[in-house]
């Protein structure tokens, strides 16, 4: 028969100087046999000393059936040693997923979209105070990165989001337009101050 103990496999039961042992394979690490009370034998083989309880658990499968102690079976735990010394760590119990404050994130959207919607009325109706109103739009904007950050499943900061997207896309393409508007004007202003 062979004796699984905990991580040491391949374990065999025999009498040894008068006492219940068990053998470890050849090779097991050393580390790990210290770890479960193995003792090293005068040929060099290490033994463990089984305890009661551990000695009539192999005797109700000896010879013919495996004995494997585990932390699931019902073998006893506490006999163990190393789990004396160093107990499996407590079952962690499932945390429920706490779902993002939706209403907070909704909050700070809105308060983004009328930031959008101030801006964008002061620079196409009032025409005028351009620098308050970039003011605007670049708070507007940083409120909309924090809520699609930290409600990154919100709606209203998906769509926000790609309204300043698309914003900045036209701007870009407007300042473009008027960059090359300029240097064209320029050019045909120096073309008109030639001598002909």
């Amino acid at each position: 028969m062979f004796i699984n103990y905990y991580f040491i496999t391949g374990c065999t039961f025999s009498p040894y100087q008068g006492k219940n042992v068990i053998f470890a394979p050849d090779g097991t690490d050393e580390e790990l046999l210290h770890q479960y009370d193995f003792q090293k034998a005068e040929n060099g083989r290490y033994f463990r000393i089984l305890t009661e309880k551990e000695y009539e658990a192999i005797m109700r499968g000896y010879p013919d059936n495996n004995v494997t102690f585990s932390y699931e079976n019902s073998q006893p735990m506490y006999d163990n040693p190393y789990y004396r010394n160093n107990p499996p760590p407590a079952r962690i119990p499932e945390q429920k997923v706490q779902k993002p404050d939706s209403h907070t994130g909704n909050i700070i959207c809105l308060i983004s979209a009328l930031l959008l919607a101030a801006g964008l009325w002061i620079i196409f109706i009032l025409k005028d105070y351009y620098l308050p109103a970039a003011g605007l739009l670049i708070t507007g904007n940083i409120l909309t990165i924090f809520a699609r950050t930290r409600y990154p499943e919100n709606i209203f900061g998906k769509v926000l989001f790609v309204c300043y997207l698309i914003l900045y896309v036209l701007f870009v393409i407007f300042t473009f337009l008027v960059i090359v508007a300029c240097v064209q004007c320029i050019t045909s202003c120096n073309n008109c101050n030639i001598p002909g």
